[in-house]
Protein backbone atom coordinates (compact mmCIF):
# COMPACT_ATOMS: atom_id res chain seq x y z
CA UNK A 1 0.00 0.00 0.00
CA UNK A 2 2.34 2.79 -1.16
CA UNK A 3 -0.23 5.57 -0.52
CA UNK A 4 -0.98 4.64 3.09
CA UNK A 5 -0.16 7.80 5.07
CA UNK A 6 -1.71 7.24 8.49
CA UNK A 7 -3.87 4.89 10.53
CA UNK A 8 -6.36 7.21 12.14
CA UNK A 9 -8.61 6.96 15.17
CA UNK A 10 -10.75 3.78 15.35
CA UNK A 11 -9.54 2.59 11.94
CA UNK A 12 -9.68 -1.01 13.18
CA UNK A 13 -12.61 -1.34 15.52
CA UNK A 14 -14.50 -4.23 17.09
CA UNK A 15 -12.73 -7.20 15.48
CA UNK A 16 -12.77 -9.78 18.28
CA UNK A 17 -11.17 -12.58 16.24
CA UNK A 18 -8.27 -10.59 14.81
CA UNK A 19 -4.91 -11.88 16.07
CA UNK A 20 -2.35 -10.19 13.79
CA UNK A 21 -1.96 -6.84 12.02
CA UNK A 22 0.69 -6.45 9.35
CA UNK A 23 1.23 -2.97 7.91
CA UNK A 24 4.80 -3.01 6.65
CA UNK A 25 6.95 -1.34 3.99
CA UNK A 26 4.76 1.74 3.51
CA UNK A 27 7.15 4.64 2.80
CA UNK A 28 4.52 7.29 3.65
CA UNK A 29 3.01 5.67 6.73
CA UNK A 30 4.25 8.10 9.38
CA UNK A 31 1.48 8.22 11.95
CA UNK A 32 -0.68 5.81 13.95
CA UNK A 33 -3.30 7.47 16.11
CA UNK A 34 -3.16 6.45 19.80
CA UNK A 35 -6.72 5.10 19.48
CA UNK A 36 -6.31 3.51 16.06
CA UNK A 37 -6.97 0.01 17.39
CA UNK A 38 -10.09 -0.44 19.46
CA UNK A 39 -11.77 -3.57 20.82
CA UNK A 40 -9.24 -6.05 19.46
CA UNK A 41 -9.10 -8.37 22.48
CA UNK A 42 -7.19 -11.22 20.78
CA UNK A 43 -4.58 -9.30 18.86
CA UNK A 44 -1.16 -10.79 19.64
CA UNK A 45 1.17 -9.53 16.89
CA UNK A 46 1.62 -6.02 15.50
CA UNK A 47 3.93 -5.78 12.47
CA UNK A 48 4.88 -2.17 11.66
CA UNK A 49 8.43 -2.45 10.33
CA UNK A 50 9.70 -0.70 7.21
CA UNK A 51 7.47 2.39 7.46
CA UNK A 52 8.12 6.06 8.15
CA UNK A 53 6.99 5.93 11.78
CA UNK A 54 8.88 8.05 14.27
CA UNK A 55 7.09 6.53 17.28
CA UNK A 56 4.40 4.20 18.55
CA UNK A 57 2.27 5.71 21.27
CA UNK A 58 1.98 4.01 24.66
CA UNK A 59 -1.83 4.26 24.57
CA UNK A 60 -1.88 2.24 21.34
CA UNK A 61 -0.13 -0.65 23.05
CA UNK A 62 -2.15 -0.43 26.25
CA UNK A 63 -5.39 -0.68 24.26
CA UNK A 64 -4.42 -4.20 23.14
CA UNK A 65 -4.66 -6.40 26.25
CA UNK A 66 -3.38 -9.62 24.59
CA UNK A 67 -0.52 -8.08 22.61
CA UNK A 68 2.67 -10.19 22.78
CA UNK A 69 5.08 -8.89 20.16
CA UNK A 70 5.71 -5.75 18.11
CA UNK A 71 7.91 -5.19 15.07
CA UNK A 72 9.10 -1.59 14.77
CA UNK A 73 12.53 -1.94 13.16
CA UNK A 74 13.52 -0.06 10.00
CA UNK A 75 11.58 3.04 11.06
CA UNK A 76 13.08 6.52 11.65
CA UNK A 77 12.53 6.41 15.41
CA UNK A 78 12.78 9.64 17.37
CA UNK A 79 14.02 8.75 20.86
CA UNK A 80 12.05 11.18 23.00
CA UNK A 81 9.09 11.24 25.34
CA UNK A 82 6.65 9.40 23.03
CA UNK A 83 8.65 6.14 23.06
CA UNK A 84 9.86 6.54 26.63
CA UNK A 85 7.57 3.70 27.68
CA UNK A 86 9.62 1.17 25.68
CA UNK A 87 12.50 1.33 28.15
CA UNK A 88 10.59 1.66 31.41
CA UNK A 89 10.36 -2.14 31.98
CA UNK A 90 6.63 -1.86 32.57
CA UNK A 91 5.63 -4.06 29.65
CA UNK A 92 6.09 -7.70 28.75
CA UNK A 93 5.92 -7.04 25.02
CA UNK A 94 8.74 -8.50 22.94
CA UNK A 95 10.26 -6.28 20.27
CA UNK A 96 11.20 -8.24 17.18
CA UNK A 97 14.70 -7.71 15.78
CA UNK A 98 15.73 -5.17 18.44
CA UNK A 99 19.22 -4.88 16.92
CA UNK A 100 17.64 -3.18 13.89
CA UNK A 101 15.74 -0.64 15.99
CA UNK A 102 17.81 2.56 15.91
CA UNK A 103 17.35 6.17 16.99
CA UNK A 104 17.39 8.70 14.14
CA UNK A 105 16.63 11.76 16.27
CA UNK A 106 17.59 13.74 18.33
CA UNK A 107 21.20 14.15 17.19
CA UNK A 108 22.70 13.11 20.53
CA UNK A 109 21.08 9.66 20.23
CA UNK A 110 21.46 9.17 16.49
CA UNK A 111 22.68 5.67 15.68
CA UNK A 112 22.06 4.23 19.15
CA UNK A 113 19.82 1.24 19.76
CA UNK A 114 16.42 2.36 21.04
CA UNK A 115 16.45 -0.12 23.92
CA UNK A 116 19.85 1.11 25.09
CA UNK A 117 18.73 4.69 25.72
CA UNK A 118 17.68 4.90 29.37
CA UNK A 119 14.20 6.26 29.87
CA UNK A 120 15.48 8.76 32.45
CA UNK A 121 17.47 10.42 29.68
CA UNK A 122 14.23 11.15 27.78
CA UNK A 123 11.98 14.03 28.74
CA UNK A 124 8.43 13.32 29.89
CA UNK A 125 7.10 16.01 27.52
CA UNK A 126 8.44 16.99 24.11
CA UNK A 127 7.92 19.14 21.04
CA UNK A 128 5.58 18.03 18.25
CA UNK A 129 7.18 16.47 15.19
CA UNK A 130 5.49 16.52 11.80
CA UNK A 131 6.86 13.72 9.69
CA UNK A 132 8.23 15.05 6.38
CA UNK A 133 7.00 11.87 4.70
CA UNK A 134 3.39 12.72 5.54
CA UNK A 135 3.31 15.74 3.23
CA UNK A 136 5.42 16.67 0.17
CA UNK A 137 6.99 20.06 -0.27
CA UNK A 138 5.35 20.71 -3.65
CA UNK A 139 2.39 19.32 -5.57
CA UNK A 140 0.83 20.07 -8.97
CA UNK A 141 -2.91 19.78 -9.59
CA UNK A 142 -5.29 20.46 -12.43
CA UNK A 143 -7.92 23.16 -12.44
CA UNK A 144 -11.24 21.89 -11.01
CA UNK A 145 -9.75 18.92 -9.17
CA UNK A 146 -9.65 18.29 -5.42
CA UNK A 147 -6.61 17.67 -3.27
CA UNK A 148 -6.01 16.43 0.27
CA UNK A 149 -3.02 17.62 2.30
CA UNK A 150 -2.09 15.29 5.14
CA UNK A 151 -0.48 16.46 8.36
CA UNK A 152 0.20 14.22 11.35
CA UNK A 153 2.36 14.82 14.42
CA UNK A 154 3.62 12.91 17.47
CA UNK A 155 4.19 14.65 20.81
CA UNK A 156 3.50 14.45 24.51
CA UNK A 157 1.10 16.03 25.36
CA UNK A 158 -0.71 15.21 22.13
CA UNK A 159 -0.53 18.25 19.83
CA UNK A 160 -3.29 20.31 18.29
CA UNK A 161 -3.13 20.91 14.53
CA UNK A 162 -4.33 23.75 12.34
CA UNK A 163 -3.71 24.94 8.77
CA UNK A 164 -2.88 28.36 7.34
CA UNK A 165 -3.95 29.17 3.77
CA UNK A 166 -2.01 31.39 1.33
CA UNK A 167 -4.36 34.23 2.30
CA UNK A 168 -3.35 33.99 5.97
CA UNK A 169 -6.64 32.38 7.06
CA UNK A 170 -6.38 29.97 9.97
CA UNK A 171 -8.43 26.74 9.75
CA UNK A 172 -9.06 24.71 12.89
CA UNK A 173 -10.35 21.10 12.95
CA UNK A 174 -13.90 20.66 11.63
CA UNK A 175 -13.83 24.12 10.02
CA UNK A 176 -15.89 24.15 6.81
CA UNK A 177 -16.05 26.61 3.91
CA UNK A 178 -16.97 26.48 0.22
CA UNK A 179 -13.42 25.52 -0.74
CA UNK A 180 -11.80 24.05 2.35
CA UNK A 181 -12.41 21.52 5.09
CA UNK A 182 -10.08 20.39 7.86
CA UNK A 183 -10.52 16.92 9.32
CA UNK A 184 -10.01 16.38 13.07
CA UNK A 185 -6.89 14.22 12.55
CA UNK A 186 -5.16 16.92 10.47
CA UNK A 187 -6.04 16.36 6.80
CA UNK A 188 -6.86 19.53 4.85
CA UNK A 189 -9.14 19.19 1.80
CA UNK A 190 -9.31 21.70 -1.06
CA UNK A 191 -12.35 21.33 -3.35
CA UNK A 192 -12.80 22.41 -6.97
CA UNK A 193 -9.42 24.08 -6.96
CA UNK A 194 -8.65 27.07 -9.18
CA UNK A 195 -5.69 29.39 -9.62
CA UNK A 196 -7.12 31.49 -6.79
CA UNK A 197 -6.30 28.65 -4.36
CA UNK A 198 -2.71 28.24 -5.56
CA UNK A 199 -0.01 29.11 -3.05
CA UNK A 200 1.68 27.94 0.14
CA UNK A 201 -0.29 25.99 2.75
CA UNK A 202 1.26 25.57 6.19
CA UNK A 203 0.44 22.95 8.81
CA UNK A 204 1.15 23.87 12.45
CA UNK A 205 1.25 21.26 15.23
CA UNK A 206 1.60 22.73 18.71
CA UNK A 207 1.35 21.83 22.38
CA UNK A 208 2.44 23.47 25.62
CA UNK A 209 6.11 22.81 24.82
CA UNK A 210 6.23 24.44 21.38
CA UNK A 211 5.30 23.94 17.74
CA UNK A 212 6.44 22.31 14.52
CA UNK A 213 5.52 23.52 11.02
CA UNK A 214 5.60 22.12 7.53
CA UNK A 215 4.62 23.92 4.31
CA UNK A 216 3.54 22.66 0.90
CA UNK A 217 3.20 24.72 -2.28
CA UNK A 218 0.26 24.00 -4.57
CA UNK A 219 0.58 24.73 -8.31
CA UNK A 220 -2.65 24.89 -10.33
CA UNK A 221 -2.10 24.29 -14.05
CA UNK A 222 1.47 25.48 -13.61
CA UNK A 223 0.42 28.73 -11.93
CA UNK A 224 1.88 29.80 -8.59
CA UNK A 225 1.37 33.32 -7.19
CA UNK A 226 4.46 35.47 -6.88
CA UNK A 227 5.18 37.61 -3.88
CA UNK A 228 3.48 40.99 -4.11
CA UNK A 229 3.20 44.06 -1.99
CA UNK A 230 5.54 46.69 -0.68
CA UNK A 231 9.05 46.24 0.67
CA UNK A 232 9.50 43.92 3.61
CA UNK A 233 10.07 45.88 6.84
CA UNK A 234 10.72 45.05 10.45
CA UNK A 235 9.54 47.58 13.05
CA UNK A 236 10.06 47.85 16.79
CA UNK A 237 6.73 48.22 18.55
CA UNK A 238 7.79 48.30 22.20
CA UNK A 239 10.99 48.20 24.26
CA UNK A 240 11.32 47.45 27.97
CA UNK A 241 13.98 46.49 30.46
CA UNK A 242 13.73 42.78 29.69
CA UNK A 243 11.73 42.61 26.44
CA UNK A 244 11.48 43.85 22.85
CA UNK A 245 8.35 43.53 20.69
CA UNK A 246 8.83 43.55 16.93
CA UNK A 247 6.35 43.44 14.04
CA UNK A 248 6.64 42.74 10.35
CA UNK A 249 4.40 42.29 7.34
CA UNK A 250 5.07 39.52 4.84
CA UNK A 251 3.65 39.08 1.36
CA UNK A 252 1.25 36.19 0.60
CA UNK A 253 2.91 32.95 -0.42
CA UNK A 254 5.82 33.15 2.00
CA UNK A 255 6.95 30.42 4.37
CA UNK A 256 7.18 30.56 8.14
CA UNK A 257 9.68 33.26 9.15
CA UNK A 258 12.82 32.64 11.18
CA UNK A 259 13.74 35.15 13.88
CA UNK A 260 17.30 35.47 15.14
CA UNK A 261 18.63 37.83 17.79
CA UNK A 262 21.98 38.21 19.47
CA UNK A 263 23.97 40.59 21.64
CA UNK A 264 27.08 42.54 20.74
CA UNK A 265 30.44 40.90 21.17
CA UNK A 266 33.17 42.28 23.40
CA UNK A 267 35.65 40.96 25.93
CA UNK A 268 33.18 41.07 28.81
CA UNK A 269 29.93 40.13 27.01
CA UNK A 270 30.39 37.30 24.49
CA UNK A 271 27.84 36.95 21.73
CA UNK A 272 24.72 34.89 22.48
CA UNK A 273 22.63 33.84 19.49
CA UNK A 274 18.98 32.75 19.74
CA UNK A 275 16.71 31.56 16.93
CA UNK A 276 13.03 30.72 16.68
CA UNK A 277 10.63 29.81 13.91
CA UNK A 278 7.06 31.08 14.06
CA UNK A 279 3.95 30.22 12.00
CA UNK A 280 3.40 32.18 8.80
CA UNK A 281 0.22 33.78 10.17
CA UNK A 282 2.18 35.39 13.02
CA UNK A 283 3.47 38.89 12.34
CA UNK A 284 4.46 39.96 15.84
CA UNK A 285 6.93 38.49 18.29
CA UNK A 286 7.90 39.29 21.88
CA UNK A 287 11.57 38.69 22.71
CA UNK A 288 11.57 38.16 26.47
CA UNK A 289 14.10 37.44 29.24
CA UNK A 290 16.54 39.99 27.81
CA UNK A 291 19.26 41.82 29.73
CA UNK A 292 18.72 45.48 30.65
CA UNK A 293 20.73 48.22 28.92
CA UNK A 294 21.95 45.77 26.28
CA UNK A 295 22.06 46.22 22.52
CA UNK A 296 20.49 43.45 20.44
CA UNK A 297 20.51 42.84 16.73
CA UNK A 298 17.23 41.28 15.64
CA UNK A 299 16.83 39.73 12.19
CA UNK A 300 13.69 38.35 10.52
CA UNK A 301 14.26 35.97 7.63
CA UNK A 302 11.31 35.12 5.36
CA UNK A 303 11.61 32.67 2.48
CA UNK A 304 9.38 31.57 -0.36
CA UNK A 305 9.53 28.40 -2.38
CA UNK A 306 10.32 30.19 -5.65
CA UNK A 307 12.19 33.33 -4.55
CA UNK A 308 15.28 33.99 -2.53
CA UNK A 309 14.88 34.65 1.14
CA UNK A 310 14.33 38.20 2.37
CA UNK A 311 16.21 39.23 5.50
CA UNK A 312 15.80 42.43 7.50
CA UNK A 313 17.57 43.39 10.74
CA UNK A 314 17.16 46.12 13.37
CA UNK A 315 19.41 47.21 16.24
CA UNK A 316 17.59 47.81 19.53
CA UNK A 317 18.86 48.58 23.04
CA UNK A 318 16.82 47.54 26.03
CA UNK A 319 16.06 50.09 28.73
CA UNK A 320 18.32 50.35 31.77
CA UNK A 321 17.09 49.90 35.31
CA UNK A 322 17.46 53.64 36.09
CA UNK A 323 15.54 54.60 32.98
CA UNK A 324 12.81 52.10 33.83
CA UNK A 325 12.52 53.62 37.29
CA UNK A 326 12.11 57.10 35.81
CA UNK A 327 9.33 55.85 33.57
CA UNK A 328 7.28 54.61 36.46
CA UNK A 329 3.98 56.36 37.19
CA UNK A 330 4.45 59.70 39.00
CA UNK A 331 1.98 60.87 41.65
CA UNK A 332 0.28 64.26 41.03
CA UNK A 333 1.32 67.04 43.48
CA UNK A 334 -2.21 67.34 44.88
CA UNK A 335 -2.26 63.66 45.80
CA UNK A 336 1.16 63.93 47.43
CA UNK A 337 -0.05 66.94 49.49
CA UNK A 338 -3.16 65.11 50.71
CA UNK A 339 -1.10 62.07 51.68
CA UNK A 340 1.35 64.34 53.57
CA UNK A 341 -1.46 66.00 55.57
CA UNK A 342 -2.90 62.62 56.47
CA UNK A 343 0.47 61.35 57.65
CA UNK A 344 0.98 64.46 59.86
CA UNK A 345 -2.50 64.06 61.36
CA UNK A 346 -1.86 60.41 62.08
CA UNK A 347 1.47 61.28 63.72
CA UNK A 348 -0.16 63.91 65.99
CA UNK A 349 -2.88 61.47 67.02
CA UNK A 350 -0.26 58.89 67.88
CA UNK A 351 1.67 61.41 70.04
CA UNK A 352 -1.49 62.44 71.90
CA UNK A 353 -2.44 58.82 72.59
CA UNK A 354 1.07 58.03 73.82
CA UNK A 355 1.05 61.03 76.19
CA UNK A 356 -2.36 60.08 77.58
CA UNK A 357 -1.26 56.51 78.19
CA UNK A 358 1.94 57.67 79.90
CA UNK A 359 -0.03 60.01 82.22
CA UNK A 360 -2.41 57.23 83.25
CA UNK A 361 0.52 54.86 83.84
CA UNK A 362 2.31 57.24 86.27
CA UNK A 363 -0.72 58.06 88.45
CA UNK A 364 -1.84 54.47 88.44
CA UNK A 365 1.45 53.46 90.02
CA UNK A 366 1.09 56.09 92.76
CA UNK A 367 -2.36 54.83 93.71
CA UNK A 368 -1.28 51.20 93.85
CA UNK A 369 1.89 51.83 95.86
CA UNK A 370 2.01 51.35 99.64
CA UNK A 371 2.00 54.73 101.42
CA UNK A 372 2.02 55.89 105.02
CA UNK A 373 1.47 59.32 106.45
CA UNK A 374 2.55 60.38 109.94
CA UNK A 375 1.67 63.75 111.43
CA UNK A 376 3.49 64.35 114.84
CA UNK A 377 3.23 67.57 116.93
CA UNK A 378 6.49 69.06 118.15
CA UNK A 379 6.54 71.51 121.06
CA UNK A 380 8.81 74.46 121.03
CA UNK A 381 9.63 77.17 123.49
CA UNK A 382 7.28 79.58 121.82
CA UNK A 383 3.62 78.44 122.47
CA UNK A 384 2.13 81.01 120.13
CA UNK A 385 4.29 80.32 117.17
CA UNK A 386 3.74 77.99 114.32
CA UNK A 387 5.08 74.51 114.53
CA UNK A 388 6.40 72.28 111.81
CA UNK A 389 5.41 68.81 111.19
CA UNK A 390 7.00 66.25 108.97
CA UNK A 391 4.82 64.15 106.78
CA UNK A 392 6.60 61.03 105.66
CA UNK A 393 5.23 59.18 102.65
CA UNK A 394 6.73 56.08 101.11
CA UNK A 395 5.93 55.01 97.54
CA UNK A 396 7.38 54.42 94.12
CA UNK A 397 8.97 57.30 92.34
CA UNK A 398 8.33 59.80 95.26
CA UNK A 399 10.68 61.32 97.84
CA UNK A 400 10.91 59.52 101.20
CA UNK A 401 10.00 62.63 103.21
CA UNK A 402 8.03 65.82 102.62
CA UNK A 403 8.18 68.78 105.00
CA UNK A 404 4.73 70.29 105.63
CA UNK A 405 4.06 73.55 107.53
CA UNK A 406 1.16 73.20 110.00
CA UNK A 407 -0.22 75.03 113.11
CA UNK A 408 -1.08 72.96 116.18
CA UNK A 409 -3.86 74.33 118.42
CA UNK A 410 -4.02 73.18 122.05
CA UNK A 411 -7.57 72.37 122.89
CA UNK A 412 -8.68 71.24 126.35
CA UNK A 413 -10.23 67.85 126.86
CA UNK A 414 -13.45 69.37 128.19
CA UNK A 415 -14.11 70.86 124.75
CA UNK A 416 -15.16 67.44 123.41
Amino acid sequence: MPELVSIDSFSLNNLPELTKIEATNNPKLSYIHPNAFYKLPRLETLMLNGNALSALHRITVESLPNLREVSMHSNPIRCDCVIRWMNMNKTNIRFMEPDSLYCVEPPEYEGQHVRQVHFREMMEICLPLISPESMPGHIKVENGSSVSLHCRAFAEPEPDIYWITPFGTKFLPNTVSDKFYMHPEGTFDIYDITENEAGVYTCVAHNLVGADMKSVSVDVNGYFPQATGGPFKVEVKSVGTHFIVITWKASPGTLAPNIKWYTGCDAHHPTQVFTVRVPSDIQMFNLSHLSPATQYKICVDIRSLHDNHDNKCVNVTTKGLEQAAKNKIKWPPAVIAVIGVLLVAIALCCLYICALLLHQHIYGDVTKGDSKALLTPVETTDMHSSFFEKLRVSGKGLPSGVEVKATVIHVSDNAF
